[in-house]
């Protein structure tokens, strides 16, 4: 299960901020799988899983090799993006993310009659080297991204198959004009800490959290779009908390284009002082247009600043539930 589950974060992270999987090759030919909102059909091989949620999700019988369907809106774009941007947003995301990644040649591709952009890439999940196919597609209001993904040694074995199921992905209606939705009380909690055990907080929907040396937590939910950060920071104690919001403000907020920067709120977390503000912009990396909702806590050892992200057209839907979240922090001796 290690392998696929990971897999899963490497797509997942690529998507936000910003975010997948040897046996024998084969035919495309076998079970039509249809994403959850109808609007996407792809045919894999007999024995492939399908996973649960809107896009489509599909492991190989031995989960080391997938291939997900993930859609972007291109109202949550720069408006003057076109295919060859949308496959530059991609490559920037991954590189930023990924140690020792590398996209190869990227060719022409034509998906159910609609022009699309392919190339191969490789890079680190963790301490595994992954070799995957990245597709993105244009299909007038959303790009669409299609990646087939599988540990770097079972690529040459399963190239093949990976991409005569790429050419059977066909839109088979208009994906509907939905929204995230916000988690309700009958979505599962996970409690994400930090490598030391010193950070905690807990979360309602499907988080997977991500091993990154620089964040003290760092965790995604694929279905609503979502990217959550954690860093504590050494930060002069001798400054006030309106101090670091001012240093955040100033240093922290480089890769937002002109940002939008809602007045910062008093609250308490678990009893520590904290600011709490919005930002919102078109990130200059890769054009997405992005909201951040940010704490930044007063603890006794340091200061901590929290960051949920999110496409600017899901934050209304997702707000609340980020703020109820930033309660749970706690802090620990260990």
């Amino acid at each position: 299960m290690r392998k696929i589950k990971n897999l899963h974060k490497w797509a997942a992270a690529a998507l936000i901020t910003s975010l997948l999987l040897t046996g024998c090759g084969g035919s495309g030919g076998g079970q039509a799988l249809t994403s959850g909102e109808g609007d996407v059909q792809m045919t894999f091989p007999s024995g492939w899983i399908a996973g649960d949620g809107a896009e489509l999700n599909v492991a190989g019988p031995k989960e080391d090799r997938a291939v997900m369907v993930t859609s972007v809106p291109k109202t949550d774009m720069a408006d003057d993006i076109d295919l060859d941007g949308f496959m530059e947003v991609m490559k920037s995301s991954f590189s930023n993310q990924y140690p020792l990644f590398r996209m190869y040649e990227i060719q022409d591709v034509t998906l159910d009659s609609l022009s699309g952009k392919q190339a191969e890439y490789t890079g680190m999940l963790e301490k595994d080297l992954i070799h995957g196919i990245l597709t993105v597609v244009d299909q007038g209001d959303h790009f669409y991204q299609i990646l087939a993904v599988t540990p770097d040694q079972k690529f040459h074995s399963t190239k093949k198959e990976l991409f005569q199921i790429i050419k059977t992905f066909k839109i088979v209606q208009a994906k509907p004009a939905s929204k995230a939705q916000a988690p309700d009380s009958t979505d599962a909690q996970v409690t994400l800490t930090s490598s030391d055990e010193t950070m905690e907080l807990t979360l309602t929907g499907q988080w997977e959290q991500m091993n990154v040396e620089e964040v003290d937590i760092q965790a995604t939910d694929l279905t609503s779009s979502s990217v959550l950060f954690v860093l504590g920071h050494d930060f002069s104690k001798d400054s006030s908390l309106q101090q670091y919001y001012q240093f955040i403000v100033d240093n922290r907020l480089n890769d937002i284009e002109n940002p939008t920067i809602s007045e910062p709120q008093q609250l308490t977390v678990n009893g520590l002082p904290a600011l709490q503000f919005e930002v919102s912009g078109k990130m200059t990396t890769n054009g997405m247009k992005m909201a951040f909702l940010i704490t930044l806590i007063d603890s006794p050892k340091q200061y901590v600043r929290i960051m949920f992200g999110t496409v600017q057209s899901n934050m209304d839907q997702l707000r609340d539930g980020f703020a109820e979240a930033v309660l749970t922090y706690k802090e620990s001796d260990k």
